[in-house]
């Protein structure tokens, strides 16, 4: 299957066979044939439901209920687990975006953010990248080719992105996002500091600035600004 929004390219899976696989997680290892009709509508405009035969199957989807128990729960934090400060885990990363706005979810909800195997993907990305035209290769997309470079090992090429950005925009927030990113991966904690520290005061005239990328990374831009442990 080509991309559907999930999986690193070619993923053998329809995205109604993960939605199933998911929802069969949700209801504790019961899997349900999908359904793709709800009713007909008759001559008057009507709808009338379609009653299908309930005929749930019990899947040994994992070894034991036990692990399908462990996995819900996971996923349930995915979406309603804070940032840990004190750790600096991210093990709600769905949480910035649904929850952190302080309004409550409608209903239960649990999920699986978008944790790609980044070396699997980098190759990729990258030749993605390299086939931009140079004015294409905006501060944005620079941004995202020095994180993945950052996170498979690449951190001189990563840094020499940064230094691109720098020179273009020397306040840029994303900069010093990627900055601090490379320095604790670095283990210069004193570098991370001073990035963080000049994130923090640039960050309002920055943001005043509406930039696109800013808007698109709020999220993650506000979870840095609000947690010392930030990365």
């Amino acid at each position: 299957t080509p991309y559907e929004g999930i999986g690193n390219g070619i993923f053998q899976a329809t995205t109604l066979q993960m939605a199933s696989a998911a929802a069969a997680i949700a209801n504790h290892g019961v899997l349900k044939q999908p359904r793709m009709l709800r009713g007909t509508i008759g001559n008057d405009g009507e709808i009338t439901d379609v009653a299908f035969p309930d005929n749930a199957a019990q899947k040994q989807l994992l070894p034991s209920q036990e692990q399908i128990e462990l996995v819900r729960s996971a996923m349930v934090d995915v979406v309603n687990k804070p940032y840990d400060s004190e750790h600096r885990r991210h093990e709600g990363s769905a949480y910035p975006v649904l929850r952190e706005s302080g309004r409550p979810l409608e209903y239960p909800m649990g999920g699986k953010s978008g944790t790609a195997q980044v070396v699997q993907f980098f190759p990729m990305a990258e030749g993605a990248f390299d086939m931009l035209l140079p004015g294409d290769r905006d501060l944005d997309a620079r941004f995202h080719i020095a994180m993945l470079r950052a996170q498979v090992g690449q951190v001189e090429q990563a840094r020499a992105q940064r230094d691109t950005m720098r020179t273009e925009a020397p306040d840029h927030l994303l900069g010093y996002y990627l900055e601090s990113l490379i320095a604790e991966q670095e283990g210069d904690q004193a570098a991370a500091a001073r990035a963080r520290a000049a994130f923090d005061r640039v960050y309002q005239a920055e943001i005043a600035t509406g930039r696109e990328e800013y808007q698109a990374h709020a999220p993650m831009l506000e979870q840095f600004r609000q947690n010392p442990g930030r990365n």
